[in-house]
C-alpha cells in the first residue's frame, strides 16, 4: 500500500529525472576526455611500450646504479612470432623476479632455449643446457648482479619487454642494442 506522502515523493522524483540526467550528461562531456586517454594509456603501455626504471649495479656499465628510466618495448613480447621478431641472446629485457614476481629486474639474455651457457663463467666451467620455454638471464656487472646464476633458468612467461632506449637521465638518452659477447672458457 503507497501513502498518499509516498506518492507524491515519486512524482517529484521522476520530475527530477531529466535534471539528474542532463547533469549526468555534462559531467559525462567534461569526463569522457580523461576517461578514453586513460583507457589508450593503459592499452600502450600493456601492448606496446612501458616506461620502466632500472636501477642497481647489477647493469653497470649499460646502466647507472642509482637509476636510468628505460622504454620497453611489449609488441615484440607479444606479437614477435608473427612478424619472426623475437627475444634473442644480448637483448636487455625487463622481466619480473622468479622469486618475487612483484619485482622487476633489468637482465640481459646470455642464453635461449635449447642453448648451452656456463652457470658462472666467473667461478668455473659448469654448464647447464637452458631449458625448453626458459632464457638464462645475467647482469652485466657480472660481480655485483643476481640473476640467474642465483634463481636458475626464468621462465619466457616473466619477461615483460625489451629494453630499446634510455630515456632519462636526458644528457645520456640513447638506444639500447642487443650486444652479446661470447666468453672464452676452456672445455672442461
Amino acid at each position: 500500500y503507497m501513502g498518499t506522502s509516498d506518492s507524491c515523493n515519486l512524482v517529484k522524483a521522476v520530475k527530477a529525472l531529466p535534471g539528474m540526467a542532463s547533469a549526468l550528461s555534462r559531467w559525462w562531456t567534461v569526463l569522457k576526455p580523461t576517461v578514453v586517454l586513460t583507457a589508450w594509456v593503459g592499452v600502450i603501455s600493456e601492448y606496446v611500450l612501458d616506461i620502466t626504471i632500472c636501477w642497481g649495479p647489477s647493469m653497470v656499465p649499460t646502466f647507472n646504479p642509482r637509476g636510468d628510466v628505460v622504454l620497453t618495448d611489449h609488441f615484440m613480447r607479444r606479437f614477435g612470432k608473427y612478424y619472426n621478431a623475437e627475444f634473442k641472446v644480448g637483448d636487455v629485457v625487463v622481466t619480473k623476479s622468479p622469486r618475487d614476481p612483484s619485482i622487476r629486474l633489468c637482465k640481459r639474455i646470455i642464453g635461449l632455449p635449447g642453448d648451452v651457457v656456463f652457470v658462472d663463467p666467473t667461478r668455473s666451467a659448469m654448464r647447464i643446457e637452458v631449458p625448453r620455454g626458459h632464457v638464462w638471464l645475467q647482469g652485466d656487472n657480472v660481480a655485483n648482479s643476481t640473476d640467474s646464476r642465483m634463481f636458475g633458468p626464468v621462465p619466457m612467461a616473466l619477461l615483460v619487454g625489451r629494453v630499446v632506449a634510455r630515456i632519462f637521465p636526458l644528457d645520456q638518452t640513447k638506444w639500447v642494442r642487443s650486444n652479446a659477447t661470447p666468453l672464452d672458457v676452456p672445455d672442461s
